[in-house]
Protein backbone atom coordinates (compact mmCIF):
# COMPACT_ATOMS: atom_id res chain seq x y z
CA UNK A 1 0.00 0.00 0.00
CA UNK A 2 2.93 2.62 0.89
CA UNK A 3 4.43 1.09 -2.60
CA UNK A 4 1.38 2.40 -4.54
CA UNK A 5 1.53 6.01 -2.41
CA UNK A 6 5.34 6.44 -3.22
CA UNK A 7 4.82 5.79 -7.25
CA UNK A 8 1.48 7.87 -7.24
CA UNK A 9 3.17 10.92 -5.25
CA UNK A 10 6.24 10.34 -8.28
CA UNK A 11 4.04 10.42 -10.67
CA UNK A 12 2.05 13.46 -9.40
CA UNK A 13 5.72 15.20 -8.90
CA UNK A 14 6.21 13.83 -12.41
CA UNK A 15 3.54 15.37 -14.08
CA UNK A 16 3.57 18.61 -11.94
CA UNK A 17 7.31 18.53 -13.24
CA UNK A 18 5.92 18.51 -17.22
CA UNK A 19 3.54 20.52 -16.74
CA UNK A 20 5.71 23.47 -15.11
CA UNK A 21 8.38 22.73 -17.52
CA UNK A 22 6.26 22.65 -20.85
CA UNK A 23 3.01 24.73 -19.96
CA UNK A 24 0.50 22.26 -20.85
CA UNK A 25 -0.28 18.85 -21.47
CA UNK A 26 -1.25 19.38 -25.49
CA UNK A 27 2.34 21.33 -26.12
CA UNK A 28 4.12 18.52 -24.37
CA UNK A 29 2.54 16.01 -26.38
CA UNK A 30 3.97 17.47 -29.47
CA UNK A 31 7.05 18.74 -28.13
CA UNK A 32 7.68 14.93 -27.45
CA UNK A 33 6.25 13.67 -31.11
CA UNK A 34 9.36 15.94 -32.83
CA UNK A 35 11.54 14.68 -30.59
CA UNK A 36 10.87 11.31 -31.34
CA UNK A 37 10.40 11.70 -34.85
CA UNK A 38 14.54 13.87 -34.71
CA UNK A 39 15.55 10.65 -33.05
CA UNK A 40 14.24 8.39 -35.50
CA UNK A 41 14.95 10.49 -38.66
CA UNK A 42 18.63 10.55 -36.59
CA UNK A 43 19.03 6.87 -36.39
CA UNK A 44 17.62 6.21 -39.68
CA UNK A 45 19.97 8.77 -41.50
CA UNK A 46 22.75 6.76 -39.60
CA UNK A 47 21.45 3.20 -40.68
CA UNK A 48 21.74 5.18 -44.17
CA UNK A 49 25.18 6.67 -43.73
CA UNK A 50 26.47 3.44 -42.28
CA UNK A 51 25.55 1.66 -45.76
CA UNK A 52 26.67 4.41 -47.90
CA UNK A 53 29.79 4.04 -45.76
CA UNK A 54 30.52 0.74 -46.60
CA UNK A 55 29.73 0.87 -50.19
CA UNK A 56 31.81 4.31 -50.32
CA UNK A 57 35.05 1.81 -48.70
CA UNK A 58 34.31 -0.74 -51.52
CA UNK A 59 34.30 1.95 -54.25
CA UNK A 60 37.74 3.73 -52.48
CA UNK A 61 39.36 0.26 -53.03
CA UNK A 62 38.12 -0.52 -56.03
CA UNK A 63 39.15 2.94 -57.24
CA UNK A 64 42.28 2.28 -55.53
CA UNK A 65 42.98 -0.77 -57.91
CA UNK A 66 42.06 0.80 -60.78
CA UNK A 67 44.29 3.88 -59.85
CA UNK A 68 47.27 1.16 -59.18
CA UNK A 69 46.76 -0.52 -62.67
CA UNK A 70 46.69 2.90 -64.46
CA UNK A 71 49.43 3.89 -62.96
CA UNK A 72 51.08 0.23 -64.22
CA UNK A 73 50.30 0.69 -67.46
CA UNK A 74 50.95 4.53 -67.92
CA UNK A 75 54.52 3.93 -66.70
CA UNK A 76 54.14 0.58 -69.72
CA UNK A 77 53.71 3.41 -72.06
CA UNK A 78 55.65 5.87 -71.22
CA UNK A 79 58.33 3.27 -71.55
CA UNK A 80 57.44 2.07 -74.58
CA UNK A 81 56.95 5.69 -75.77
CA UNK A 82 60.45 6.27 -74.77
CA UNK A 83 61.15 3.01 -76.85
CA UNK A 84 59.15 4.51 -79.93
CA UNK A 85 61.17 7.53 -79.76
CA UNK A 86 64.36 5.94 -79.57
CA UNK A 87 63.69 3.83 -82.30
CA UNK A 88 62.29 6.98 -84.41
CA UNK A 89 65.62 8.29 -83.62
CA UNK A 90 68.02 6.11 -84.97
CA UNK A 91 65.74 5.53 -87.65
CA UNK A 92 66.03 9.60 -88.38
CA UNK A 93 69.68 8.73 -87.96
CA UNK A 94 70.15 6.03 -90.32
CA UNK A 95 68.24 7.62 -92.99
CA UNK A 96 70.22 10.98 -92.77
CA UNK A 97 73.72 8.69 -93.12
CA UNK A 98 71.59 6.88 -95.65
CA UNK A 99 71.27 10.22 -97.49
CA UNK A 100 74.65 11.60 -96.86
CA UNK A 101 75.94 8.12 -98.65
CA UNK A 102 73.20 8.84 -101.59
CA UNK A 103 74.39 12.08 -102.21
CA UNK A 104 78.28 11.14 -102.10
CA UNK A 105 77.42 8.53 -104.22
CA UNK A 106 75.46 10.48 -106.52
CA UNK A 107 78.67 13.11 -106.46
CA UNK A 108 81.33 10.37 -107.83
CA UNK A 109 78.56 8.85 -110.17
CA UNK A 110 77.94 12.26 -112.17
CA UNK A 111 82.14 12.58 -112.08
CA UNK A 112 82.18 9.59 -113.53
CA UNK A 113 79.31 10.48 -116.16
CA UNK A 114 80.88 13.50 -116.63
CA UNK A 115 84.73 12.19 -117.51
CA UNK A 116 83.06 9.08 -119.68
CA UNK A 117 80.79 11.61 -122.11
CA UNK A 118 83.90 13.11 -123.03
CA UNK A 119 86.11 9.59 -123.11
CA UNK A 120 83.99 7.94 -125.25
CA UNK A 121 84.02 10.71 -128.23
CA UNK A 122 87.99 9.06 -128.28
CA UNK A 123 86.70 5.27 -128.73
CA UNK A 124 88.08 3.42 -131.58
CA UNK A 125 84.80 3.04 -133.92
CA UNK A 126 83.90 -0.79 -132.83
CA UNK A 127 84.24 -0.42 -129.49
CA UNK A 128 81.92 2.54 -129.62
CA UNK A 129 79.61 0.64 -132.09
CA UNK A 130 79.35 -2.46 -129.15
CA UNK A 131 79.22 -0.11 -126.85
CA UNK A 132 76.39 2.33 -128.17
CA UNK A 133 73.34 0.84 -125.96
CA UNK A 134 75.15 1.89 -122.58
CA UNK A 135 76.61 5.33 -123.88
CA UNK A 136 72.82 6.49 -124.98
CA UNK A 137 72.15 5.67 -121.24
CA UNK A 138 74.51 8.17 -120.06
CA UNK A 139 72.12 11.00 -118.61
CA UNK A 140 72.50 14.15 -120.75
CA UNK A 141 70.73 16.48 -117.89
CA UNK A 142 70.43 16.66 -114.15
CA UNK A 143 66.52 15.73 -114.75
CA UNK A 144 67.21 12.66 -116.78
CA UNK A 145 69.58 11.82 -114.20
CA UNK A 146 67.07 11.86 -111.58
CA UNK A 147 64.80 9.66 -113.33
CA UNK A 148 67.50 6.83 -114.60
CA UNK A 149 67.88 6.70 -111.08
CA UNK A 150 71.06 6.03 -108.54
CA UNK A 151 71.46 1.93 -109.47
CA UNK A 152 70.48 2.17 -113.25
CA UNK A 153 73.20 4.95 -113.43
CA UNK A 154 76.06 3.23 -111.69
CA UNK A 155 74.95 0.02 -113.76
CA UNK A 156 75.67 2.07 -116.74
CA UNK A 157 79.12 3.25 -115.51
CA UNK A 158 80.19 -0.22 -114.21
CA UNK A 159 79.38 -1.18 -117.41
CA UNK A 160 80.96 0.84 -119.61
CA UNK A 161 84.22 1.08 -117.76
CA UNK A 162 84.46 -2.78 -117.49
CA UNK A 163 83.94 -3.12 -121.54
CA UNK A 164 86.53 -0.16 -121.98
CA UNK A 165 89.04 -1.99 -119.39
CA UNK A 166 88.82 -5.15 -121.29
CA UNK A 167 89.09 -3.66 -124.65
CA UNK A 168 91.78 -1.76 -123.29
CA UNK A 169 94.25 -5.55 -121.58
CA UNK A 170 93.82 -6.97 -125.55
CA UNK A 171 95.08 -7.04 -129.14
CA UNK A 172 92.16 -6.61 -131.31
CA UNK A 173 91.99 -6.90 -134.72
CA UNK A 174 88.82 -5.34 -136.67
CA UNK A 175 88.06 -5.25 -140.25
CA UNK A 176 87.13 -1.76 -141.36
CA UNK A 177 87.75 0.66 -144.35
CA UNK A 178 89.99 3.29 -144.77
CA UNK A 179 90.95 5.42 -147.90
CA UNK A 180 94.32 4.99 -149.75
CA UNK A 181 96.04 8.39 -151.23
CA UNK A 182 94.29 7.97 -154.52
CA UNK A 183 90.94 8.28 -152.26
CA UNK A 184 89.73 4.63 -153.53
CA UNK A 185 88.18 3.06 -150.23
CA UNK A 186 89.93 -0.28 -149.42
CA UNK A 187 88.84 -2.86 -146.73
CA UNK A 188 91.57 -3.28 -144.34
CA UNK A 189 92.70 -5.27 -141.26
CA UNK A 190 93.28 -3.05 -137.83
CA UNK A 191 94.93 -4.11 -135.06
CA UNK A 192 94.52 -2.40 -131.85
CA UNK A 193 96.87 -2.16 -129.16
CA UNK A 194 94.02 -1.56 -126.02
CA UNK A 195 92.73 2.18 -126.73
CA UNK A 196 96.70 3.27 -126.72
CA UNK A 197 97.59 2.58 -130.97
CA UNK A 198 96.46 0.92 -133.59
CA UNK A 199 97.90 -0.44 -137.27
CA UNK A 200 96.16 -1.20 -140.43
CA UNK A 201 96.94 -2.57 -143.80
CA UNK A 202 94.97 -3.84 -146.61
CA UNK A 203 95.28 -7.98 -147.84
CA UNK A 204 97.78 -6.48 -150.26
CA UNK A 205 100.39 -4.66 -148.16
CA UNK A 206 99.65 -1.20 -150.47
CA UNK A 207 98.04 0.24 -148.01
CA UNK A 208 99.49 0.72 -144.45
CA UNK A 209 98.69 3.09 -141.87
CA UNK A 210 99.01 3.94 -137.64
CA UNK A 211 96.37 5.21 -135.68
CA UNK A 212 95.71 7.02 -132.59
CA UNK A 213 93.00 8.48 -130.18
CA UNK A 214 91.83 11.91 -130.36
CA UNK A 215 89.10 13.95 -129.79
CA UNK A 216 86.89 12.93 -131.71
CA UNK A 217 87.56 9.56 -132.42
CA UNK A 218 90.47 8.46 -133.92
CA UNK A 219 93.23 9.87 -136.21
CA UNK A 220 94.67 7.59 -139.29
CA UNK A 221 97.59 8.43 -140.96
CA UNK A 222 99.47 6.21 -143.75
CA UNK A 223 102.78 5.07 -142.37
CA UNK A 224 104.87 3.52 -145.67
CA UNK A 225 107.81 4.39 -143.58
CA UNK A 226 106.78 1.89 -141.27
CA UNK A 227 105.25 -0.72 -144.61
CA UNK A 228 107.63 -3.65 -143.88
CA UNK A 229 107.15 -3.69 -139.99
CA UNK A 230 103.57 -3.09 -140.24
CA UNK A 231 103.13 -6.31 -142.68
CA UNK A 232 105.50 -8.20 -140.23
CA UNK A 233 103.48 -7.75 -137.08
CA UNK A 234 100.10 -8.46 -139.21
CA UNK A 235 101.74 -11.72 -140.13
CA UNK A 236 102.86 -12.82 -136.65
CA UNK A 237 99.02 -11.90 -135.19
CA UNK A 238 97.90 -14.57 -137.41
CA UNK A 239 100.36 -16.81 -137.09
CA UNK A 240 102.52 -16.99 -140.36
CA UNK A 241 105.48 -15.30 -138.74
CA UNK A 242 107.20 -16.85 -135.11
CA UNK A 243 106.94 -14.27 -132.64
CA UNK A 244 109.67 -11.71 -131.96
CA UNK A 245 110.28 -7.83 -130.84
CA UNK A 246 109.04 -5.48 -133.16
CA UNK A 247 109.42 -1.51 -132.60
CA UNK A 248 106.54 0.90 -133.94
CA UNK A 249 106.38 4.68 -132.84
CA UNK A 250 104.17 5.62 -130.20
CA UNK A 251 102.55 9.00 -129.25
CA UNK A 252 100.70 9.89 -126.41
CA UNK A 253 98.07 12.24 -127.67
Amino acid sequence: MSHNKTLITALLVLTGSAAFLFGNPESTRITLQEWVNVRSLISEERENWAAEKDQLLVTIELLEKEKSVLLEEIEHREKESEATRNEERDLAEALEQERARSRELTEIISGYENALQRLVQRLPDPLHRNLRPLINRLPESEEQARQLGLSRRLQTVVGLLSQMDRFNNSITVESEIRQGGNGVAREVSVLYFGLASAVFADTDGDLVGLGYPAEEGWSWESADEYRETILRLMAIHRGNRPAEYVELPFALR
